[in-house]
């Protein structure tokens, strides 16, 4: 995200520039040339901050910068694990899965979360690749019921999502030696942060 130091420092630069490459053109400055300077700089550090939050979501503004897609909201999923539950050595059934995604345009957060566990990011970044396809990338920390963790343990992990026709679907990997497939294909605008009320949220 671009600071108010970063603007302050755009703006007068380019305002002592030009009135450099005037003096050598051999034209006057005024005196009150530098005067707008406060003015232009409060314009972009508005403008950016809004950009930030809410206009790189507008079609009609948004393309001022890279476009990216909007991915605000809750997701629906199914989850594909290889973790082996320790009591019967049998392999997970498919898990509903849900992921809120709270987004900016220079920053992207969420929760995924299941009626057993929730996972929240540590790190993650949004990357458009050389084919112009978005990806998630991101660390995070999954914390299981406390009444499961005998055995299924806090644990940390990866993920690497591909975004494409209003899908997310991709794979992680933890420490405790686990891997998986997750594939979201259901959306709704709010952003929902309990299983409960996610899975009443979306229709049959």
């Amino acid at each position: 995200m671009i600071t108010t130091k970063n603007i302050n420092s755009f703006v007068w630069l380019t305002g002592i520039l030009w009135i450099v490459f005037l003096f050598v053109a051999g034209i006057k400055v005024p005196d009150k040339f530098l005067q707008p300077v406060s003015l232009i700089i409060g314009f972009w550090t508005i403008f950016l901050g809004a950009y930030e939050k809410w206009i790189w979501r507008w079609d009609c503004i948004g393309l001022l910068f890279e476009p990216q897609p909007d991915l605000n909201g809750t997701w629906q999923g199914r989850l594909i694990s290889s973790f082996v539950d320790p009591q019967t050595k049998q392999r997970v059934p498919e898990i509903e899965v849900y992921f809120s995604v709270t987004q900016t345009y220079s920053t992207i957060n969420y929760k995924m979360f299941t009626k057993d566990m929730a996972s929240e990011l540590i790190s993650g970044r949004l990357i458009k690749d050389e084919n112009g396809q978005f990806s998630i990338y991101g660390i995070y920390r999954s914390i299981p019921n406390i009444l499961l963790r005998e055995k299924s343990p806090i644990h940390f992990g990866a993920v690497n999502f591909a975004y494409s026709q209003n899908k997310i679907e991709g794979s992680y990997w933890t420490d405790r030696d686990t891997k998986g497939t997750i594939t979201f294909s259901k959306k709704i605008n709010s952003i929902i942060f309990d299983f409960e009320n996610a899975k009443n949220a979306f229709p049959e």
